[in-house]
């Protein structure tokens, strides 16, 4: 038996964050991975790198630049996002809402005849779901054709099962100004929620992390495969056993419930209301430059299975090999179901894709790369239930010193009205899943933070 202070699972961002924050001394990290930093891990193959996703910071904390400019010694590109979104062969600046004017006749019309239509009649009440949200927001035609299509294609559920509760100002909602100025030309407005981004120069995303990682202590390919809430004692499948005086859980929440000999026969029907969805990342190594300038696309076509695209040589030019591109399709599906495809046939399907979209020749896709990397928990997917579902869970798991913490069942967290307010029993949750909140990097980063400040 081996006896640690901290003990931490998992060894993504919020796992990292945490065991800094807290001190790498006081702590032992178990990630059953060979790496560290989870999602933020970026992957080199072949002179290319590779992030899960278009990973960049747009940050406005303070202390969050600061660690990100100290990991790469002030090596970084800062950009102003160039953003597109593709529907059936148009190309639509982003948002798409304020910017219809790019959309062929007769769509644009029945959008914008829909939209004042929705605006003459709109009631003052909350929306009780996403799909009324954004009905509520942009009409009946765009919420059809674009919105609600996107939701199903990126989120992995209808919109009607959606809470409100995640948007916080993540999707710009015009006033009637804007909407129809956008269906007739250009507008000179800040439409989107950042306007600027930062990368690293060299080595990808990851490095923005480095920082967090000098003399941690962690143990890799270790899995955790029992954990004992009351006798303060964690089982790996490396044959070791560790007791703790406190627990920083940062594993998928649904996974810690089912490994915790407290609450795997507990909980069923909570745990099957959690949802989250799978990711397939396609890389695509092409041996030309891009076609586009953008960072990245939002693909609204339902017959389409890219979801969103973005080009890693737009974020730093040393990403690819000189003279070649690299394009990153994502691809969504809901974590309970299979893919309609055999993972193997995913690569030419998104090669026709990009042919079809005009993003690579068809004369090079012979010439072309690809690897596929299957991301199992994705974007956790707020739901009608979750919020009670979260109710019940830190409700139980309160018996075993998991203090509760205001808006624990919110996906969103105020830093600034919560920092340094919680206060912590023997078990933490940290982090996008062990949280189960919709949290970016800062977030991970700052909840990492906010635990080494009190304990």
């Amino acid at each position: 038996m081996e006896e640690t202070d901290i003990l931490i699972l998992g060894g993504g961002l919020a796992g990292v964050s945490a065991s800094f924050h807290s001190g790498h001394r006081r702590c032992l990290v178990l990630e059953k991975k060979n790496y560290l930093l989870g999602h933020l891990t970026s992957d080199k193959i072949r002179g290319f790198i590779w992030d899960e996703g278009p990973h960049v910071s747009f940050t406005k904390d303070s202390y969050i630049k600061s660690i990100f400019e100290k990991s790469v010694d002030g090596e970084f590109f800062e950009f102003e996002a160039k953003i597109s979104n593709y529907f059936k062969g148009n190309w639509i600046d982003h948002p798409a809402q304020v910017n219809l004017f790019q959309l062929n006749e007769p769509l644009r019309t029945k959008c914008v005849n829909s939209f004042l239509e929705q605006s003459e009649h709109e009631i003052n009440e909350t929306p009780s779901n996403y799909h009324e949200w954004l009905v509520k927001s942009f009409g009946t035609e765009f919420t059809k054709i674009f919105a609600s299509t996107y939701t199903k294609k990126y989120w992995t559920v209808d919109p009607k099962r959606m809470s409100i509760d995640w948007l916080g100002n993540r999707i710009f909602r015009p006033t009637k100004t804007d909407f129809l100025k956008g269906s007739r030309h250009k507008i000179k407005k800040q439409t989107h929620y950042f306007k600027t981004f930062r990368y690293p120069k060299f080595g990808g995303f990851e490095k923005f992390a480095s920082i967090l990682l000098k003399n941690i202590n962690a143990r890799l390919e270790e899995e955790v495969y029992e954990i004992d809430l009351e006798r303060k004692i964690v089982k790996t499948t490396a044959g070791k056993d560790y007791s703790y005086k406190t627990l920083i859980n940062t594993l998928p929440l649904p996974l810690f419930l089912n490994l915790s000999l407290q609450t795997k026969d507990k909980l069923i029907e909570e745990k099957k209301l959690l949802e989250c969805s799978k990711l397939f990342l396609i890389n695509i190594e092409v041996p030309a430059s891009r076609k586009r300038c953008d960072n990245w696309i939002y693909v609204y076509d339902n017959n389409l299975l890219s979801t969103r695209i973005n080009f890693i040589e737009s974020l730093s030019i040393n990403n690819t090999p000189e003279g070649c591109s690299g394009i990153q399709v994502e691809v969504y599906i809901n974590g309970k179901d299979t893919l309609g495809h055999k993972k193997s046939e995913l690569g030419a399907i998104i090669l026709d894709e990009m042919v079809e979209m005009n993003l690579i020749d068809s004369k090079i896709v012979p010439k072309c790369k690809f690897t596929i990397k299957e991301v199992s928990w994705a974007n956790v997917i707020f739901t009608l239930d979750t919020k009670q579902s979260l109710e019940n869970i830190w409700s139980e798991l309160s018996k075993y010193d998991l203090k509760r913490e205001s808006y624990d069942t919110n996906p969103i967290t105020n830093w600034e009205r919560e920092q340094g307010k919680p206060f912590f029993g023997s078990l933490i949750m940290a982090g996008r899943y062990g949280q189960w909140k919709y949290f970016w990097t800062d977030d991970c980063i700052l909840r990492g933070k906010q635990i080494g400040d009190i304990i």
